[in-house]
């Protein structure tokens, strides 16, 4: 009985048979579905554009049959199945909306290539961590504000093309091994004392 109804669903579907209703997934042969529905009957069928979820063996889905171009499935109403429903669309999904909220407790993306555009941003978040090979950042302006700024690098180069002013009420310099000052002119000026401590001081 199985094998005839399998075998039934790879013949043409008939030109009497003009009825809609709902069915079982059973198979699946490239884009096509093989449905069997209440009456026992396995079809062919293809995925409607308006059902934009993955389908999976076992779903309850409804059809809508067409007699020129054959049965549709419309929506996925019933699966047995614990597994999370996927959106999918061959071409590609588009979300047009005025807003659009998430709310979720956990949200993973995995993705080859991520463009975002956006005339104003803003993240809100209690612990942030970035992991990339490469970072390249390019802005006009940038104001950072925190409490505490620890930076561990191997090598820092900077080149600065106009002027760099630090304005702090200490500053604290240590280094294990050289260190080398070179510049046009150097001003040091101090309300009180000047010190140079070392082994051996050379100046001219």
């Amino acid at each position: 009985m199985e094998n005839n109804a399998l075998a039934n669903a790879m013949m043409p579907l008939s030109q009497g048979h003009n009825t809609s209703g709902f069915g079982t997934l059973v198979a699946q042969q490239n884009n096509l579905f093989q449905v069997r529905l209440n009456d026992g009957l396995v079809v062919n069928a293809k995925v409607a554009v308006s059902c934009p979820y993955e389908l999976e063996l076992k779903d309850y889905v409804a059809l809508s049959h067409c007699p020129q171009r054959g049965y549709f499935i419309l929506h996925i109403l019933e699966r047995q199945a614990g597994s999370a429903a996927t959106l999918h669309h061959p071409i590609g999904i588009k979300i047009k909306s005025p807003s659009i909220q998430f709310e979720s407790n956990r949200l993973d993306m995995n993705q080859k290539h991520l463009s975002q555009n956006s005339v104003q941003a803003e993240q809100h978040s209690q612990d942030l961590k970035v992991t990339s090979d490469q970072v390249h950042f390019h802005a006009r302006t940038v104001e950072a504000s925190a409490d505490t700024l620890m930076q561990r690098l191997k090598d820092s180069v900077k080149i600065i093309e106009r002027l760099e002013q630090v304005k702090a009420k200490d500053v604290i310099h240590s280094i294990k091994n050289i260190f080398i000052q070179r510049a046009k002119q150097i001003d040091m000026t101090a309300d009180g004392d000047v010190k140079i401590n070392g082994d051996r001081i050379h100046m001219g």
